[in-house]
């Protein structure tokens, strides 16, 4: 009555979720669109590029007792292997994800996308250190896009790596949530990353090579998120004897997410699951 308030009402609204869910939409626009671009670009340049093979097979029959002529054909035949892989990058990360589940053995996927990686780098310097439980427990997920994150990681852990250098891979059985998860660390000896790269590492086409599409941590994130866990990186210590290394870190539900059956969006992880 004499004009002097006794107190403030304040009435908020959490906008957070709102606010996520346009963030999302508008990811998914944006790779849906990509999606068409790219698969109607591969679609018109497979048969040019399956052209370009054609009549490079050809010339290597020709050229095989010239050895310089020769190298010049295998580096053609290389590139044209090299835009194959861009090409089928972008493709897969736009693509809708869908999972596979079955019974897999963590540890023998381990080796085997490890000795997988070694011979297409032809690098045998570098050596992994195993340092593993006894008897992994059964996993249930998609085998291959398992072994598609492995690959990548492997294969950026090698491309960091010095001679002789060492990737370290070790693993323990966590809970999250009250469900059992298997967690995977690999660390490499290479020169590390900042903090704020080991987040945007995983950003689709951000990468620090000097070459590639910047889509493979980003499309491994999306695979591990799909199966209920997570992705994420940590720099090294500073200290180190090789530099400080970067570190990934995979956790993954041992068991088939009970949310998946009630169709949970790929991609979206339990909130349980964040580090």
């Amino acid at each position: 009555s004499d004009g002097v308030g006794d107190g403030v009402l304040m009435i908020g609204t959490d906008v957070t979720d709102l606010k996520d869910a346009e963030r999302k939409l508008i990811q998914s626009e944006r790779l849906a669109a990509i999606g068409q671009m790219v698969t109607g670009l591969a679609h018109e340049s497979r048969n040019a590029l399956q052209r370009a093979r054609g009549c490079l097979d050809l010339l290597e029959l020709d050229v095989e007792a010239e050895s310089g002529q020769l190298e010049l054909v295998h580096r053609t035949q290389s590139a044209l292997d090299e835009l194959q892989r861009l090409y089928d990058e972008v493709r897969n990360y736009a693509a809708p994800l869908k999972l596979d589940y079955c019974p897999c053995d963590l540890e023998q996927l381990c080796r085997e996308t490890w000795h997988q990686v070694q011979e297409a780098h032809h690098h045998p310097q570098v050596e992994l250190k195993l340092n593993l439980p006894n008897g992994w427990p059964p996993c249930e997920c998609d085998h291959a896009r398992i072994q598609q994150v492995l690959r990548n990681i492997f294969e950026n852990a090698m491309h960091v790596s010095p001679d002789h250098g060492r990737i370290a891979l070790s693993a323990r059985e966590v809970w999250l949530d009250g469900e059992p998860c298997l967690e995977i660390r690999i660390r490499d000896e290479g020169p590390g990353l900042s903090e704020d790269d080991c987040v945007r590492i995983f950003e689709p086409f951000y990468t620090t090579k000097t070459k590639g599409t910047g889509l493979g941590l980003a499309i491994s994130r999306r695979i591990v998120e799909a199966h209920g866990g997570t992705l994420v990186a940590s720099a090294g210590s500073k200290n180190g004897p090789s530099g400080p290394g970067v570190e990934i870190v995979i956790r993954l539900p041992q068991r088939r997410p009970r949310s998946d059956v009630g169709g949970r969006l790929p991609g979206r992880p339990p909130s349980a699951l964040q580090p």
